[in-house]
């Protein structure tokens, strides 16, 4: 973002918002995921990622249940 970050905008929105925040993000190592969690983020998807892996994890904060591994 030219003006600011995720982690700056995260805490933004996190003073008047509770909205799901996801990280897309190039790096994942573990510090790189204490950071965006400690920001306020809810979860993180490292780059590149494959749609189901996005689709589970919207899916899980709209509240929808994930199917039986059966």
């Amino acid at each position: 973002m030219p003006t600011m970050d995720g982690y700056e905008a995260t805490k933004i929105i996190r003073k008047t918002h509770s909205t799901p925040i996801i990280a897309l993000t190039a790096h994942a190592n573990d510090e790189n995921i204490e950071e965006c969690l400690a920001a306020g983020m809810n979860s993180y998807l490292c780059k590149p990622y494959r749609q189901a892996q996005l689709v589970q994890i919207v899916e899980k904060f709209l509240g929808k249940p994930e199917p039986d591994e059966t």
